[in-house]
């Protein structure tokens, strides 16, 4: 949120096989898509604490 409480960003966490698949989902997404989105960083994660069984 910025200075006035409102929203300025999102973050989203997802899980594909690649870095061309997660670039690929973002690029499809309607935000995107519309040009609504200023900047997209993606970003490698490791899941380290309380992982799912199966994740």
């Amino acid at each position: 949120l910025n200075a006035e409480g409102k929203p300025d960003g999102s973050l989203v966490v997802v899980e594909t096989p690649d870095l061309a698949a997660a670039q690929a989902l973002s690029a499809a997404d309607p935000y995107a898509k519309a040009g609504l989105c200023e900047s997209v960083e993606i970003r490698q994660w490791n899941w380290t604490f309380n992982k799912p069984a199966g994740a």
